[in-house]
């Protein structure tokens, strides 16, 4: 879903206004993946510990009411795929490779649709993309900040279920569909966002090179898997 213009969210529940919730890291992304000193701005108070497992019960339940893994997963072929964790165990087994996981948004009618993607990158050789869709009524996505939210959370959410699974050597990167730039409405919420996924102890990515989120996960949310559509 893309960036629209700046304008007032409306106010937010309680468990996305404070800082334990959202585990914001402080600092501000000034570059292509990372996260450079603080800017001059008050900051929210950190928690004293961070841990991976760390979540807010409110935020869980809100957005999520099974585990993530559990979920039906498709392929790009809309093949269902019974057990993902068994499924990236077979791909992993053949050497080192990077698991990328990024979610996208989309409005359809009366809804909307969150796609997650887990890919698996085989250098030179291309990857492996395993999806899972989620409908929330639009009334649920109220606002930019909530909906970027619900994007990092069904990531990080994916991220600390499969981290488990997966064999050392094999790290998680979770993307982001914000982008920086201080023309699109997203920029004002990049710190929370990218707050959340370091919080969990993951690596992250932000436009423009959060390809799992913004091209990816925006391909399977449309649909233009099932159209024919080549993968950009």
């Amino acid at each position: 879903m893309a960036d629209r213009a700046p304008g007032r969210d409306p106010i937010l529940p309680a468990a996305l206004e404070t800082p334990e919730s959202v585990h914001y890291t402080g600092g501000h992304p000034c570059s292509r993946g990372s996260v450079g000193p603080a800017r001059a701005q008050p900051q929210p108070t950190r928690p004293t510990k961070l841990t991976r497992l760390t979540q807010t019960r409110e935020m869980h339940e809100r957005l999520t009411t099974e585990r993530m893994i559990e979920r039906e997963w498709l392929t790009m072929d809309s093949v269902r795929i019974p057990d993902l964790v068994a499924a990236l165990g077979d791909l992993l087994r053949s050497g080192n490779r990077v698991i990328h996981i990024g979610t996208d948004a989309q409005k359809v009618d009366a809804r909307v649709d969150f796609v997650t993607c887990v890919v698996v990158l085989t250098p030179g050789k291309g990857g492996r993309v395993f999806h899972t869709r989620i409908r929330k009524p639009r009334e649920d996505v109220r606002s930019l900040r909530l909906k970027l939210f619900m994007e990092a959370w069904y990531s990080v959410e994916t991220a600390m279920e499969l981290e488990p699974h997966i064999p050392e050597g094999s790290p998680i990167v979770v993307h982001l569909d914000v982008n920086p730039d201080k023309r699109w409405a997203s920029s004002r919420h990049i710190s929370e966002v990218v707050g959340l996924v370091m919080g969990q102890g993951f690596e992250v990515l932000f436009k423009p090179d959060a390809w799992a989120a913004s091209r990816t996960a925006d391909h399977v949310v449309k649909n233009k898997h099932q159209s024919g559509t080549s993968f950009p």
